[in-house]
């Protein structure tokens, strides 16, 4: 009903969505009244596939869209793809607006804590604060192409109102069109509301139309976008991921652990997760972006970041790591190391390791064309500037709080 009443008279449409909303609960006997968090871990890629997805089914044709309120939350070890994967789906679906929820919340005014706080809150979460330079621009300055083809819905405004009031209403005005989760990444969607119309009708058609329900099973083959951009790989239960290969963006984020991912040129290669991780996970988020917006293979700046776990010190998860609490731990956040090694379109390149301010940190690598990046590191984010190109480390982005590595 409220995507009838914004059609109807508002300028804009505003969606929040959660994969895995976490939730409060009492802590266990003897807690004198103290409460933890519950925690329905899982990545986007995987378990909790299907939530971003569905927000493309809710986009008004020829109104602006926006999402208002969106994120994985911490501590969830997977809520380091949050804004990668959301910058990646709205700027492929042409979407106007986004707002990761939140970036200081329930925190009593500490906007620069040296630890994770509370589940809505980026400030102290270097898993999330790290992808921003890449997240950003990937979006904003459009190094994602929109998708080259849109299915619309028209739906009539009384197929809504008899649909009953649950988040899903929309959800099922798709389905009989044989329109899945999965289509989001292989096209643009919208809906049209008709206040006239009898039926609801889809052009063009979808070719699997009447096709199952969801959830949707995963694919037997990777799913890729209509403009050969975008790849997400849910054909293998122990490596679901998403890859981007774009101009001026390279990433691999999902349970990418173990394995080797050729982007254009550019090739990713994450080594085994560590002792600590638990072995079903293998989770990583590892971006390439160009600094200076051109294409990698041209670009003389770029910024390199690698994220996996992060937890402050102390944390008190149980064994499954679903519940944490009521004690977070002590700052600063501990980060998990990625154990990459990246191989770059040929050219001499200097590496250089950026501290929590993005400031230079220590060299990895002076003229290489594949090195690699382990704990030794000690950071999230390197530049990657073109050697001998005079181009300077300069102002560079920043990366995010981190300490030491476990």
């Amino acid at each position: 009903m409220g995507l009838v009443r914004e059609s109807r008279h508002a300028d804009l449409i505003d969606i929040h969505r959660y994969p895995a909303h976490p939730q409060r609960v009492p802590a266990g006997s003897g807690g004198g009244g103290a409460t933890e968090w519950r925690i329905p871990r899982g990545s986007m890629t995987g378990r909790r596939y299907g939530a971003l997805e569905s927000i493309a089914r809710w986009r008004v044709a020829g109104k602006p869209f926006g999402v208002g309120e969106f994120d994985l939350n911490p501590p969830d070890d997977f809520n380091g793809e949050t804004l990668t994967m959301f910058s990646t789906l709205a700027a492929y679906q042409g979407w106007d607006a986004l707002a990761e929820y939140a970036w200081l919340n329930f925190q009593n005014g500490a906007y620069n804590p040296d630890r994770m706080r509370h589940p809505f809150a980026t400030a102290g979460n270097p898993a999330q604060f790290a992808t921003i330079p890449a997240a950003a621009p990937a979006f904003r300055q459009g190094l994602i192409e929109p998708a080259r083809h849109r299915r619309t819905l028209t739906v009539p405004e009384r197929t809504l109102r008899e649909g009953g009031r649950t988040f899903d209403a929309v959800d099922h005005v798709w389905r009989p069109f044989g329109v899945t989760a999965d289509d989001a990444w292989r096209g643009g969607l919208a809906l049209r509301i008709d206040f006239d119309a009898a039926t609801p009708s889809l052009s063009p058609a979808a070719a699997g139309a009447g096709a199952g329900a969801e959830p949707d099973p995963p694919p037997a083959r990777p799913i890729v976008s209509d403009t050969d951009q975008l790849t997400l790989h849910r054909h293998r239960a122990d490596a679901t991921a998403l890859t981007v290969n774009a101009p001026a963006l390279r990433v691999a984020v999902g349970k990418i652990a173990g394995r080797e991912h050729v982007l254009g040129g550019v090739t990713f290669r994450v080594g085994p997760a560590g002792p600590a991780t638990p072995a079903a996970d293998g989770f990583a988020n590892v971006s390439l972006v160009a600094l200076d917006g051109r294409p990698v293979g041209q670009s003389r700046r770029l910024l390199l970041t690698a994220v996996a776990r992060v937890e402050n010190a102390g944390s008190r998860f149980n064994a499954a790591r679903t519940r944490l609490g009521p004690d977070w731990g002590a700052g600063p956040t501990l980060c998990e190391p990625v154990r990459l090694t990246v191989t770059l379109p040929e050219s001499p390149w200097a590496v250089t390791a950026l501290d929590d301010a993005g400031r230079p940190a220590g060299v990895v690598a002076r003229h290489p064309t594949t090195f690699k990046l382990d704990e030794r590191a000690r950071a999230l984010s390197s530049l990657v500037e073109r050697a001998g190109g005079g181009a300077g480390l300069g102002a560079a982005p920043a990366a995010g709080p981190a300490a030491a590595p476990r």
